[in-house]
């Protein structure tokens, strides 16, 4: 399918191409970042994007965070999470959504205010700890990270510096392999890569839940507040 204007108002059609013969009709693709993608198809798999307009099924730091209705983000609803100059690090998790090796993986990310971090969880083991892959936008943006969280320990994998704006969406993306080879992109909307960790190796999970994290860094005066969405396999 094309789309023209017809002079008052766009219309759908068809493009055609004619093969010595016959007219035959053409197939239409475009690039969504990673891949080519055949015009109306879609290229991805809704993971989490709020649209239900809660937080429904998420456990741990549920009171910093709250679902906004408005167009900022992927479409009706997204994620806000705040956390005051006086904390640290606060974080949502639901076991319920599954993801696993094998895919890849984009959420939306966007900081609100100087001196936030915040990133998704991807393999969340459970409801009471953070067990899982972390990718990262730290260091007040500066920096994507991808982090092993086990035990309650954070083991960076991999980081590449990157540059960004606070009131900038971006998208965070997981390539994680059926072998256990990970790495983490931080992407324009247009598609455009701002930066890639190496490709590491790392078995400790195989599947599980979803998360979002939000950190307030400890030089930084107010509070930190970050706006993520549409968690999405492709």
């Amino acid at each position: 399918m094309v789309q023209y204007y017809d002079g008052s108002a766009w219309q759908s059609g068809s493009a055609s191409y004619y093969d010595g013969s016959a007219w035959q009709t053409a197939t239409a693709y475009y690039y969504d970042g990673s891949s080519w993608v055949q015009v109306g198809t879609s290229s991805t798999t809704t993971i989490e994007d709020f649209e239900d307009g809660s937080i429904s099924g998420y456990a741990l730091d549920t009171s910093a965070y709250t679902v906004v209705n408005a167009t900022d983000m992927h479409n009706q609803y997204y994620l806000e999470g705040t956390v005051s100059s006086d904390s640290t690090g606060r974080a949502i998790v639901d076991t319920g959504p599954s993801v696993a090796s094998g895919n890849t993986y984009r959420n939306e990310v966007e900081l609100r205010a100087d001196g936030t971090d915040a990133g998704a969880l991807y393999g969340v083991q459970d409801e009471t700890s953070l067990d899982g892959y972390l990718v990262w936008l730290g260091d007040s943006g500066s920096t994507l990270y991808l982090y092993l969280m086990q035990d309650g320990s954070f083991t960076e994998l991999d980081s590449v510096a990157v540059t960004t704006s606070t009131n900038t969406q971006y998208i965070q993306e997981l390539q994680w392999g059926s072998s256990g080879g990970l790495t983490a992109r931080l992407l324009q909307q247009d598609g455009t890569e701002l930066g890639s960790t190496a490709q590491v190796s790392d078995t400790t999970f195989g599947s599980g839940g979803i998360g979002f994290r939000v950190f307030n860094n400890p030089d930084t005066s107010g509070d930190a507040t970050a706006w993520l969405d549409w968690i999405r396999e492709l």
